[in-house]
C-alpha cells in the first residue's frame, strides 16, 4: 500500500469518527420529544399547574385588569404600558422599614437582566401620600445606574384607593397589610406566573431563574410560530 493511499484512509477514518457523533446528535434532536418545565398560572383558586406545550384552562387563568396610575417620571402608566416585557412586581413604600430588603432582592434580578429590553421591574407604592413622583424617581435613579437597557424600572403611585383596587383586582391581594413580602412575575400576556415571599432568600433566587424559564418558553413559542409560518 502506498503512502498516499494510507494517508487517504486515515483522512476518511478521521472524517467518519468526527461525523458519527454529530449525525447521532442531529437524529436525536429530530426524533426526540423535548419537554421543558413551565411556570404555573395564578388563578382565583390558587396555582394552576400545566405541562409545557399544554394549554391552561383559560376560563380559570387570571389576567391582569386594566388600571391607570402615575409613574416616577410623572407620566400616566396603564396596562398597555406593560406590553412587551416580563415584569417582576413588588409592593412597598420608599419610607418603609422593609425598603432596603425589598431593594436588595429586586437588584439581583435587575442586575442579572440589565441588558435585556424585555425584562423589567415594576414597583407600586404602599404609601402614595409620601411617594410622590420626585421621591420615586430619586429611588429609581439610584438603582438603574448599571442598566444597559432603558425603561426597565418603573415605580407607580396614585390615590390610595386606586392602588388598593389594583392590588385586589389585578393581583388578587385582599389584605394589603402583608403585601410587602410578596413578589410576582407577570408574563407577556398579563398573566401572573409566579408568587414569591421576599423574606426567604431561596424564594428570591427562584425569581431570577424563573424569569429565564419564562423567557425561554416564549422564545420557543416564537420559534415554533416562525417554523409553522415557513
Amino acid at each position: 500500500m502506498t503512502k498516499l493511499n494510507k494517508t487517504k484512509k486515515y483522512i476518511v477514518l478521521i472524517g467518519v469518527l468526527f461525523l458519527l457523533p454529530i449525525t447521532f446528535l442531529v437524529v436525536l434532536a429530530k426524533m426526540g420529544d423535548h419537554k421543558f418545565n413551565t411556570l404555573p398560572y395564578l388563578d382565583s383558586d390558587g396555582i394552576h399547574e400545566i405541562e409545557f406545550g399544554d394549554q391552561p384552562d383559560w376560563s380559570k387563568v387570571h389576567t391582569l385588569t386594566d388600571f391607570s396610575l402615575t409613574n416616577h417620571l410623572g407620566h400616566e402608566f396603564n396596562k398597555d404600558s406593560l406590553e412587551g416585557k416580563i415584569w417582576v412586581v413588588a409592593f412597598f413604600a420608599t419610607n418603609s422599614e422593609y425598603v432596603l430588603n425589598a431593594t436588595k432582592q429586586l437588584l439581583s434580578t435587575n442586575y442579572r437582566y440589565r441588558n435585556e429590553t424585555d425584562i423589567g421591574i415594576l414597583c407600586l407604592s404602599l404609601d402614595p401620600e409620601y411617594d410622590t413622583p420626585e421621591v420615586m424617581n430619586k429611588y429609581v435613579q439610584q438603582n438603574i445606574q448599571y442598566n444597559i437597557a432603558s425603561d426597565k424600572w418603573q415605580f407607580l403611585t396614585g390615590t390610595e384607593e386606586d392602588i388598593r383596587n389594583f392590588m385586589a383586582d389585578g393581583f388578587l391581594l385582599r389584605d394589603s397589610s402583608d403585601n410587602i413580602a410578596t413578589f410576582y412575575i407577570l408574563d407577556f400576556d398579563f398573566h401572573i406566573r409566579g408568587r414569591y415571599n421576599a423574606n426567604y432568600d431561596d424564594d428570591m433566587k427562584h425569581i431570577v431563574e424563573d424569569v429565564a424559564l419564562l423567557k425561554k418558553e416564549y422564545d420557543i413559542k416564537a420559534y415554533n410560530a416562525r417554523k409553522n409560518a415557513e
